[in-house]
C-alpha cells in the first residue's frame, strides 16, 4: 500500500484544531515511536482502548481519529474529502474522547473530526486509530529522530527562542526557512542538481517527486534520477540550506497527471517524507518557521 499522507477538499471546520501536548510547566517531552511502513507511530489509547497515532505533519487537525477503531459517540458530517491516495473520507465531529499518548492525557478541543481509515489498516492494523497532526505541534519545536525511535516536543519562548541550549554548530548540517500557510505543509525552496525546485516535508509521506515529463527527462540526462530498488527511484544532487543531502528513495507522479492527488495547477514539487526522516534528525522550531538537519548522535538527540 502506498500511503502518502492525508490532504481533505473542502472540509469545513467547526471545531478549534488546537490541542495541548505539553504539560503546564513541562518544557521537554520524549515520546517513544514504533515504525510501520516507515512512518512514526505513537502509542496512545483512546477511552482506554490501546492503539498507535500517525504522527503526520500533513494532516490538518490535532488529532483526526480513524472512526472504524475507535468508539466515539455519534458524529454529525462536516464534510468530504479524499486522502492523497485516492480513497473518499466522509469528516464527522464527535464529541471528545479522553486520549492518553505515550501515557500522559492530552488536552483535546471540545469537539474532533473523524474518518473512516479503514484502508489504512491494510499497513498498520487495527489498532490503527487514527492521526496526531501539525497543529498539535505547531506551537512548539519538535525533534523527530528514528536513531532514537522518539519524538520530542520542545517549548519555545515568547519571541520563538527554543527554552533548550541549541544544537552545537558542528552538530547541524543545514539550516532551512521554510513558509506554513494555513492547512498547508512546510514549504521551502532547494535545488536539484542546478535546478531550483519547491519542496515540501510530510512525516505521513514516504516521499514523493511529482514533475512535468519535460523536467523527468532533464533530471534522468542529468543523472539527478536513476531507478532504485523496490519499484521506487533514486534521486540525486539535492541541495537543502546550502548542504549536498545523500541519494533518498522517492515515488515520482506526473505533475498535473492522473495519479497527482494534490489539485489542479500544482508546479514541479519535491515533497520529503518518512524514507528522507529515517536517516536524517531534524529539528523543527515551527514558531520561527526554521528546521535544522542534524547528524545521526548529535547530542540533542539525547534526554536529559
Amino acid at each position: 500500500m502506498r500511503w502518502i499522507g492525508l490532504t481533505l477538499l473542502g472540509l469545513v471546520l467547526a471545531a478549534p484544531l488546537r490541542a495541548e501536548i505539553l504539560a503546564e510547566g513541562q518544557d521537554r517531552r520524549d515520546i517513544p515511536f514504533t515504525v510501520m511502513d516507515g512512518k512514526p507511530m505513537l502509542p496512545v489509547a483512546v477511552d482506554g482502548r490501546a492503539g498507535v497515532m500517525m504522527f503526520d505533519i500533513g494532516t490538518p487537525s490535532a488529532v483526526f481519529f480513524n472512526r472504524g477503531a475507535v468508539d466515539l459517540p455519534e458524529g454529525q458530517e462536516v464534510g468530504r474529502g479524499f486522502a492523497a491516495s485516492g480513497q473518499e473520507i466522509v469528516v464527522q465531529l464527535h464529541p471528545a474522547p479522553g486520549l492518553t499518548l505515550a501515557g500522559q492525557g492530552m488536552d483535546l478541543p471540545e469537539r474532533v473530526q473523524s474518518g473512516d481509515f479503514g484502508f489504512a489498516e491494510v499497513a498498520f492494523g487495527e489498532d490503527f486509530l487514527g492521526f496526531v497532526g501539525l497543529p498539535a505541534v505547531q506551537d512548539h519545536a519538535v525533534l523527530l529522530d528514528y536513531g532514537q525511535s522518539a519524538l520530542s516536543v520542545i517549548r519555545v519562548d515568547e519571541a520563538g527562542v527554543i527554552v533548550l541550549d541549541a544544537p552545537a554548530a558542528t552538530d547541524v548540517v543545514a539550516t532551512l526557512d521554510f513558509l506554513l500557510f494555513p492547512d498547508e505543509l512546510p514549504l521551502a525552496v532547494a535545488r536539484i542538481g542546478e535546478m531550483p525546485v519547491q519542496v515540501s516535508f510530510d512525516s505521513g509521506d514516504s516521499g514523493t517527486l511529482y514533475i512535468q515529463p519535460g523536467t523527468r527527462a532533464r533530471m534522468l540526462a542529468a543523472g539527478s534520477l536513476a531507478t532504485g530498488a523496490n519499484g521506487l527511484w533514486e534521486l540525486a544532487g539535492l541541495t537543502l540550506g546550502g548542504a549536498l543531502m545523500p541519494p533518498t528513495p522517492v515515488t515520482v507522479i506526473e505533475a498535473g497527471g492522473e495519479d497527482d492527488k494534490r489539485g489542479a495547477g500544482q508546479p514541479d514539487e519535491l515533497r520529503l517524507g518518512a524514507a528522507f526522516f529515517a536517516t536524517h534528525p531534524t529539528l523543527w522550531n515551527f514558531p520561527a518557521r526554521r528546521m535544522m538537519i542534524l547528524r545521526p548522535g548529535a547530542g540533542m538527540l539525547q534526554a536529559d
